[in-house]
């Protein structure tokens, strides 16, 4: 990184401490603590004949793989499969 976009950085990163810490030093019982909301208990309502939809990105979906281990790892599978 050049030294001009180090010292940008460094004065972006400087503002928003200066700024963080302003809103701290203005709301400090809003601000402080471990960030639960005590004395809250949130329900959420919802519908049952709604089903879960799986995104293709989420953890239990399959992975990709990638084309050149592509034919082992369909061998291996087949293999387990059969077990």
């Amino acid at each position: 990184m050049s030294a001009a976009l180090t010292s940008v950085a460094k004065n972006c990163n400087s503002v928003v401490d200066a700024f963080v810490e302003n809103l701290k030093t203005r709301f400090p019982s809003v601000l402080s603590g471990i960030g639960r909301i005590k004395n809250y208990q949130l329900k959420l309502h919802i519908n049952p004949a709604y089903q879960a939809v799986r995104s293709p990105g989420s953890i239990w979906g399959p992975r990709c793989v990638e084309i050149a281990t592509r034919s082992a790892v369909q061998t291996e599978s087949a293999a387990h499969q059969t077990l």
